[in-house]
């Protein structure tokens, strides 16, 4: 499976003329130590940060049921 991330913050946009990228981490009720994803701009100056990860080198296991204290999160 393929995860899409997708994160708006325009404070990381930080030079209006260049795409650029920032580095995310993803963790979870389940994995506090969670994973680094670099995220590319989708345009100069859009804000909008994203990516597309067929692959990892740890493993990213989401899970279906009805564990409502499980939530995903990702911070800068």
């Amino acid at each position: 499976d393929i995860a899409h991330v997708k994160v708006t913050d325009q404070n990381s946009n930080t030079d209006n003329g260049v795409i650029q990228t920032i580095v995310v981490t993803l963790t979870s009720t389940a994995d506090t130590t969670g994973i680094s994803l670099t995220l590319t701009e989708t345009t100069a100056s859009s804000g909008i940060f994203g990516g597309v990860s067929p692959t990892f080198d740890n493993d990213l296991i989401f899970m279906r049921g009805t564990h409502l204290s499980l939530h995903l999160e990702a911070s800068l």
